[in-house]
């Protein structure tokens, strides 16, 4: 192993997309961090510059536990080791010795939401994501997103992840809802130890604070995220749905979170299973027909006893 300590640049802008309309309460500090070291929670640099190197050759996900790298073939058990919390993800784009960092959401069938953003401009770079906890670490090599999965309105955008999933669970997807205002809100950020820590606030979005076109998708909460949680999924306290995905910073200091539209992500998510479905559906039904048909036409051979010599 190259024990040379390599410098990896961490860059996480907070703004709004670029085709985002400008506004008083719009999100508009530009913050960027610079780490010395690459690292997930529970990962040293190192650990990760391993990992990265064993995807080039590997599908995902990669089993991180107890200092160890695993292969999926290595693992004869992944039921010991599915996600058993809520599907938090971090994401990291790298680029040569430049990083991205946010925050993402498993919903389903391959597909994280986080915030468009970080994905801006970055054609160039490779796309990990990570699924931290207190015992081990999940890790897969991830598609960058298509441009009809890059939602500039809200910030949005799909993110594939290359391998199995099923060790994650089924996502979010049947757990979204529309915000209500001025009801309270959760979010969850990771400790050093991979675990979730949760942080409650408050939807203050109010009409005089915001025009009536940002208003339809965003909304605005009393407790704003750090550098680098963009892309986080904000919780309804009293229904444990997402409500919406964490932007960034607003020039008053709040948070500033955009509504997620179901329809919009079932339609994107989706398509392409739901087709598939409907084909094996149609197979399955024209062989049971199939069999009946020719059970009806095929004549009875067997002989009675009053045929019998």
């Amino acid at each position: 192993m190259d024990m040379q300590q390599t410098v990896f640049v961490a860059v996480e802008s907070t703004g709004p997309s670029s085709n985002s309309t400008s506004h008083e309460e719009d999100v508009s500090l530009n913050c960027s961090i610079t780490n010395e070291e690459f690292t997930v929670p529970c990962m040293s640099s190192s650990d990760v510059k391993d990992c990265i190197e064993m995807l080039k050759s590997h599908p995902g996900p990669l089993l991180f536990r107890n200092g160890e790298l695993y292969r999926q073939s290595d693992i004869k058990n992944w039921n010991e080791f599915r996600l058993r919390r809520e599907p938090v993800c971090l994401i990291k784009l790298k680029r040569e010795n430049r990083i991205r960092s946010c925050y993402g959401v498993y919903l389903g069938n391959d597909y994280t939401l986080t915030a468009c953003h970080t994905f801006e401009y970055a054609c160039l770079y490779d796309a990990y994501v990570f699924f931290p906890t207190t015992d081990f670490v999940l890790i897969y090599e991830a598609e960058l997103p298509k441009e009809q999965h890059m939602f500039h309105d809200k910030d949005q955008c799909l993110v594939k992840l290359l391998g199995q999933t099923d060790v994650l669970g089924k996502g979010l997807l049947d757990r979204i809802c529309a915000p209500s205002k001025n009801k309270d809100l959760y979010f969850y950020t990771f400790n050093n130890q991979g675990d979730l820590q949760m942080h409650t606030c408050k939807d203050i979005t109010d009409s005089s604070a915001m025009n009536e076109k940002n208003q339809r998708n965003k909304f605005l909460m009393s407790t704003a995220g750090q550098p680098g949680e963009s892309g986080n999924p904000v919780f309804s306290l009293r229904s444990k749905k997402c409500v919406g995905i964490y932007k960034g910073i607003t020039k008053s200091k709040k948070g500033c979170a955009s509504q997620i539209d179901y329809k919009q992500l079932i339609e994107n998510t989706t398509s392409g299973r739901t087709d598939l479905y409907c084909l094996n559906r149609l197979y399955s039904i024209l062989s049971t027909f199939k069999t009946r048909f020719f059970f009806l036409l095929t004549p009875n051979n067997q002989t009675s006893d009053d045929d019998s010599d």
